[in-house]
């Protein structure tokens, strides 16, 4: 599973690519201080994009919501004449505990079952950091207290058992080209791939473990217009469907009565693999493709309210990304 994540694409080309495609930012907490972040990993905080809180009044893009807050979501147009749909950008913590308190009620709001139904699954296992959350069979809804979001990144890491994926690798399974090179039994040779560390081999004399392989996903520059329209040459700007929830355990904090701190969270999606990842792991994060963007977010203004998760989410088409060895 996914357990750590780059973006080193600057504010300003993040504005840019939203802007594109009429989803205009708000920033109600201010604009964050942005550096390069090669290395995001749980617990870290990175920028988040979900449907804007929609204030009675009107207010700027980058002075957020206005006193009098009335609604989560839909189409806030901003200023007059305006035809920019409402998203906001925060900076949020990668995972919450699980079995924290905002995970009961919220779990089966936001990540109901097809049925609309929650699963005591979704609180995760209680202590553990909920970093990937399984989308299949779960209808994810917008509130005041939970929703959608988009995690913008630029690249992704996977970690595999020394070697096995190698083969796969160089015969073009993972990237490069076209993406889905070498033929299917070098990619089913190396499935499913747990991502442990590998103990020595007895007849190898070494006493310590060997570290995994470590690879980087990016944006192909021939992904096409649906996720890299411009032909961006690596890192390309790339957004993962995310949930986002309120009032659950952030950690330790001294100064709590119980000695632990609530606040916001974010996790990332994930579903079965596409072409290009299967390679190197058995799941993968769910990338939503730029064109769909507003549709995840539910900023499309759509009368007939969220469109199903399930008609956003899908494996990564082959030749999306391209992979290189991390180390």
């Amino acid at each position: 599973m996914c357990n750590e994540a780059a973006r080193r694409t600057a504010l300003g080309l993040m504005r840019e690519d939203f802007s594109e495609l009429k989803i205009r930012l708000r920033f109600p907490e201010g604009l964050p201080n942005l550096g390069e972040a090669p290395h995001i990993r749980i617990t870290d905080s990175t920028v988040i994009v979900r449907a804007a809180r929609r204030a009675a009044g009107r207010a700027s893009a980058d002075e957020g919501a206005a006193d009098g807050v009335a609604d989560w979501g839909g189409a806030d147009r901003g200023d007059a004449g305006d035809d920019a749909l409402a998203a906001e950008m925060v900076q949020r913590r990668w995972s919450w505990v699980g079995g924290s308190p905002g995970s009961g009620k919220a779990a089966g709001q936001a990540a109901g079952t097809a049925g609309g139904k929650g699963t005591g699954r979704a609180a995760g296992q209680a202590g553990k950091p909920v970093y990937n959350f399984r989308s299949e069979g779960r209808r994810f809804d917008n509130g005041p207290t939970q929703g959608r979001c988009l995690i913008p990144l630029d690249g992704f890491y996977e970690f595999t058992d020394p070697g096995t994926a190698v083969a796969a690798h160089e015969a073009g399974g993972g990237g490069g080209g076209d993406n889905g090179g070498g033929d299917a039994g070098a990619r089913t040779l190396t499935l499913p791939l747990q991502g442990k560390w590998a103990p020595p081999s007895p007849s190898s004399g070494e006493g310590k473990t060997k570290k995994k392989d470590k690879w980087l996903f990016s944006l192909s520059p021939d992904a096409g217009a649906a996720w890299n329209p411009g032909g961006r040459a690596a890192p390309g700007l790339f957004a993962v469907a995310g949930l986002w929830r309120a009032g659950v355990d952030i950690g330790p904090s001294a100064g709590s009565a119980m000695g632990r701190a609530t606040g916001e969270a974010f996790t990332m999606l994930t579903c079965e693999p596409g072409p290009d990842i299967a390679p190197y792991h058995k799941r993968q994060i769910v990338l939503i493709s730029r064109d769909r963007w507003a549709d995840w977010l539910g900023v499309g203004g759509d009368e007939g309210g969220l469109i199903p998760a399930s008609a956003l989410i899908a494996p990564t088409p082959a030749g999306t990304l391209v992979v290189a060895r991390a180390r």
